[in-house]
């Protein structure tokens, strides 16, 4: 593994566990929790504590993937978990753009090179 993603992620994960969840955008963060409910990606009655939840399992599961997303100018980190099929993404500033349940297309159909994913691993490969 590259030892400049290892430090990158690390750094990521590290940011989160100190400073919680921040959402890129703040005021939007309600509509992400409609559409998951509005999806059925989480009960009719969850709450962004619930969502937050699901999402810090996710960098924290051992055996999750983990992904960069390298299509834009900013590179982003994906956490995601094949037995359910969520992921989270984040920014190399620990910065959370969304996460959700791949649901349309199968999970490394989602994930694919072709769409500018690159596979890094399992984020046990990250954290000790």
């Amino acid at each position: 593994m590259n030892n400049n993603f290892k430090y990158r992620i690390t750094k990521v994960l590290d940011k989160i566990k100190k400073d919680g969840i921040i959402w890129k955008k703040e005021r939007l963060k309600n509509k992400h929790l409609r559409r998951r409910r509005e999806k059925q990606h989480l009960n009719s009655d969850a709450s962004m504590e619930d969502y937050e939840k699901v999402i810090l399992e996710l960098i924290n599961e051992k055996n999750n993937d983990v992904f960069l997303y390298y299509k834009y100018e900013d590179d982003y980190f994906i956490f995601g978990n094949r037995k359910t099929n969520w992921i989270a993404i984040f920014s190399e500033e620990a910065i959370i753009d969304t996460a959700f349940i791949i649901d349309e297309v199968e999970y490394d159909e989602y994930l694919s090179l072709k769409d500018k994913y690159l596979p890094l691993g399992k984020l046990s490969d990250f954290i000790e």
